[in-house]
């Protein structure tokens, strides 16, 4: 009996015991939580202090803490000529010597970035921010780019760049990097890796790995070769390496490939995955003294309707205006049909007197003008062309009797 009476006292004695620590337990935890939530404040309003101090706009850096805590992109570029353009003020006269400016470490705690860009070329400070890239791979693990330029992390891409598991696109320019962690290739989803202007002298066998890469730049860099591995990346569309960099027999064939598909393949800076017509595009625009596409105006270029054709390969791509009127032309390139991405031509009042067979490929045009082209006829394909976008409700202006005129038999 005393047995089962020392057994139940102990029972309860433990039993009081327990809850006296989930007691203390919870008090602790209670007490952490508001040390986190004072830790947080801190943070935000060191970041704000600096945002204030350099006259960062609040749609940068939003100077509430809801917005703060969830901003999804932060973009710090160029910040000598506009947010920062107080501070680095060449009219001062009093010779005033303004403090360096240094991104702070606070900036990796707004965990909810998906994009963040830190360019430091404006700067002319030696000052290291490998613990601000080491606080960025630790915390912020949602980021989907990362863009630092010129700003010194150290030797190595640390093995910390595992933690960004959902990063798509990387761009680091003049870090002084000299080595990358073989962790590199545990990023699978990347597709963009531009690693410009650094000092490393020889990649991981793990870079074969990221085979979503469509984009790497590894330009300007002291590679004397380039991993074996590289061949497995199918899905380059743009690849820029060095000169001096010796390529054994596979890699030349892997490069041929992404050259013979028209890929931009840059070698020292040359382009040899400029396709011929592209060429031959440029140099009719030449000889008819049609001009490079104006960029001026504030809209996006392809927003923008003016006359010129672009001479950088990727905005001709995705050129989606073209506008010829009365530029006297009698005859139309034949590599028209290449851009494809087209939605309004305008051949209004030219000399024209027939079209290439190619213009056929335009099916995404949503205007056309071929009037006032008096001697212009077309052949029987290029009617129902026209037919078709007329169905498609693309707008067209041609003359009157366009279809009934008589192509002349050379």
């Amino acid at each position: 009996m005393s047995n089962i009476l020392t057994t139940k006292q102990d029972t309860n004695l433990v039993l009081n015991k327990s809850k006296s620590m989930i007691n203390l337990t919870s008090k602790i935890l209670s007490r952490k939580s508001s040390l986190t939530i004072d830790t947080n404040e801190e943070w935000m309003k060191n970041l704000w202090e600096w945002a204030d101090k350099l006259d960062i706009h609040s749609t940068r850096i939003p100077r509430n803490r809801s917005k703060l805590s969830s901003l999804y992109s932060l973009e710090l570029s160029n910040i000598n000529e506009d947010q920062f353009s107080s501070v680095f003020d060449d009219t001062n006269e009093d010779d005033t010597v303004f403090e360096e400016v240094i991104f702070p470490r606070e900036i990796a705690y707004i965990k909810s970035l998906k994009s963040l860009e830190l360019d430091a070329s404006w700067s002319d400070s030696d000052t290291s921010y490998l613990k601000l890239y080491n606080d960025i791979t630790f915390n912020l693990r949602k980021l989907e780019k990362l863009k630092l330029l010129d700003l010194f992390i150290g030797n190595a891409l640390t093995k910390n760049i595992i933690n960004l598991c959902q990063i798509k696109e990387i761009e680091f320019h003049s870090n002084g990097l000299k080595e990358i962690a073989t962790e590199i290739g545990s990023l699978t989803s990347l597709t963009k890796l531009s690693l410009h202007g650094n000092q490393l002298t020889y990649l991981p066998e793990e870079i074969g790995n990221l085979e979503q890469l469509t984009y790497l730049c590894l330009s300007c860099n002291q590679l004397v070769d380039l991993p074996k591995s590289i061949i497995k990346l199918k899905n380059i569309r743009t690849l820029s390496i060095d000169q001096s960099v010796v390529l054994n027999d596979e890699q030349k064939l892997w490069i041929n490939k992404l050259i013979e598909n028209e890929y931009d393949v840059f070698i020292g800076g040359k382009n040899f995955g400029i396709p011929v017509w592209t060429e031959e595009l440029w140099q009719w625009c030449d000889v008819n003294n049609i001009g490079d596409y104006d960029w001026t105006d504030d809209k996006t270029p392809f927003e923008y309707y003016s006359i010129g054709v672009p001479r950088n390969r990727s905005f001709l791509l995705k050129f989606s205006q073209l506008n010829l009127q009365n530029e006297g032309l009698n005859s139309l390139t034949q590599h028209i049909g290449k851009l494809i991405n087209l939605e309004s031509l305008n051949l209004y009042n030219n000399n024209l007197q027939e079209l290439p067979d190619d213009i056929t490929k335009l099916a995404q045009l949503d205007y056309l003008d071929i009037s006032k082209n008096p001697n212009l006829t077309l052949t029987e394909k290029q009617q129902k062309w026209i037919r078709a976008l007329e169905k498609n409700n693309c707008k067209l202006d041609y003359d009157n009797d366009l279809f009934t005129r008589k192509r002349t038999l050379t």
